[in-house]
């Protein structure tokens, strides 16, 4: 479950080909921010919306909007914890570009799993909070909250997903490969799908490839250079970039 994505956090090596243009590289690669603006927007309506299947919905519209919005910044931490911990899980903050449905699974499930034992601890142990009759419940768990924690999530990964996909058709800084998908390739050093938002990339002259971290990065320019001075037996010392570094007898 552990597949290794990307490493969009890194810095991009220089004379590689970023895929953000640089005016927005800096939110690019920061997809945290994208999880704050839709998860906040989407938990702030949740919450305001299902106010009334709780016992104090009537106590006050200046209580309501605090509570509220109190509850409202609490679901925000609950969606960026979910969100790092399926960052180290799947060991890229980039995991909601790559296909496939399980980076997207575990994110919901861990929201839905702390939602469910914080409802019922909140309601049957600490009684921080009470449901209105209105309320449907099983088990003594609300199944607006649950409901929220299946959409929210679902919703805050779409808008995600929507607002990093822009980037990828438009930007002019690496010419698009032939043979790579507009969100993920293969990292053709060690064979793990990568999305192609991430910052380790390479062109070769005839197409970009993608790097799931510098370390494969510079072992593919490594392999390339030792190759092209036809010493396969020795290993050619290359900078960061992949570029051949001078030998003691060329100084």
């Amino acid at each position: 479950m552990a597949t290794r994505l990307s490493s969009g956090a890194r810095e991009a090596p220089r004379g590689s080909a970023v895929a953000a243009s640089r005016g927005g590289a800096w939110r690019r690669s920061l997809p945290e921010l994208s999880i704050v603006l839709w998860g906040g927007l989407t938990s702030v309506v949740w919450e305001l919306g299902q106010s009334p299947l709780y016992a104090d919905h009537g106590r006050g519209l200046l209580y309501v909007l605090r509570t509220r919005l109190h509850c409202a910044g609490g679901d925000l931490l609950i969606l960026l914890a979910a969100f790092y911990a399926t960052s180290l899980i799947f060991r890229s903050r980039f995991w909601f570009l790559a296909k496939g449905w399980k980076p997207a699974l575990t994110f919901i499930t861990l929201c839905l799993a702390y939602t469910v034992w914080s409802e019922w601890f909140k309601t049957q142990v600490a009684l921080s909070w009470e449901y209105a009759p209105a309320m449907p419940q099983i088990s003594g768990i609300g199944l607006a909250p649950v409901a929220q924690w299946i959409l929210v999530p679902s919703l805050v990964l779409f808008f995600a997903r929507r607002s990093f996909a822009p980037s990828v058709a438009s930007s002019p800084s690496a010419p698009p490969s032939r043979h790579q998908s507009p969100e993920s390739t293969v990292d053709p050093t060690c064979g793990q799908t990568v999305a192609t938002e991430g910052a380790n990339q390479f062109f070769d002259g005839s197409e970009t490839r993608h790097f799931c971290s510098a370390e494969c990065l510079h072992a593919f320019t490594a392999s390339r250079h030792r190759s092209r001075a036809g010493e396969p037996g020795e290993c050619a010392r290359t900078d960061r970039n992949g570029k051949p570094m001078a030998t003691e007898s060329e100084t």
